[in-house]
């Protein structure tokens, strides 16, 4: 799952999170921490990405409650 944010004319831009293959993303191994055992945190980079809307959602909606989800659950789960 990655999050980007998408530029619209006169406003702020829109933070989006969007699914893709694991096979498009390259993983850089960016964790070197010494004492952390079994935990890890790597950068990846997405180049020419076509995202399909159906694989992506505006989150705004989700951070105020109005997430495609609440059609299921309701109000909380």
């Amino acid at each position: 799952m990655l999050q980007a944010f998408e530029e619209q004319a006169g406003g702020p831009p829109i933070p989006r999170k969007m699914m893709i293959p694991a096979g498009q993303a390259k993983v850089i191994d960016t964790w070197h921490m010494a004492g952390m055992a079994a935990t890890g945190s790597n950068d990846i980079v997405v180049e020419d990405v076509f995202v399909p809307e159906g694989y992506q959602f505006d989150i705004r909606a989700v951070r105020n409650g109005r997430g495609a989800g609440r059609e299921i659950y309701g109000d909380g789960l």
